[in-house]
């Protein structure tokens, strides 16, 4: 069964949606099938902070607009469908066992253990994906942060972990321009 299907038929979406999906949609599904939300989204530490900054009259902003941040997610995998999805499929059946050791991994500010359970395996075995959603966004985010850096006010800025850590992170970045980076408590 192609990795599509597979999707499809764990996500009870059936056969007929198999053959329109497009590998970003069918990653969502599987995702948000997984946890139990549309889209997978419980209301994370992002979603949070956006409401309190929302409720405390802040302004919030986007690295990237909202189109390209979809665009992203729809065309993901659109290279080589079956290797994405059979990628996505991989992470979704080992996220419960990766989850705690993330999270020791992030509360210690331990990068090397981060970049090993987040970044090591989709650089080496799925490139192509790394590329897009890591390097490439990174590459258009860089000019948005150094904007920020230059401002006198301070700046909160969310990313996911990945988008931090590993050759291509944004810390390594930060680092390469004298800057100290300090885990904060």
């Amino acid at each position: 069964m192609a990795a599509t299907e597979r999707v499809c038929a764990q996500s009870r979406t059936g056969a007929r949606a198999s053959r329109r999906a497009t590998p970003g949609w069918g990653g969502a599904v599987a995702a948000g099938r997984r946890d139990g939300t549309p889209g997978g989204d419980r209301g994370g530490v992002d979603l949070l902070l956006y409401r309190r900054a929302a409720r405390d009259g802040k302004p919030t902003s986007g690295l990237e607009p909202i189109e390209r941040h979809l665009g992203y997610l729809l065309e993901m995998g659109q290279e080589d469908t079956d290797l994405f999805l059979r990628q996505m499929l991989d992470e979704l059946e080992q996220s419960g066992e990766m989850l705690d050791p993330l999270i020791e991994a992030w509360r210690s500010g331990d990068e090397q253990r981060l970049e090993s359970l987040l970044v090591e395996e989709l650089r080496i075995g799925y490139a192509s994906v790394y590329k897009r959603l890591l390097v490439d966004r990174n590459e258009l985010w860089w000019p948005v942060l150094q904007r920020l850096m230059q401002t006198p006010e301070t700046e909160l800025v969310l990313v996911g972990a990945a988008h931090l850590i590993g050759p291509d992170g944004l810390l390594t970045r930060f680092r390469a321009q004298g800057m100290t980076v300090e885990p904060l408590d």
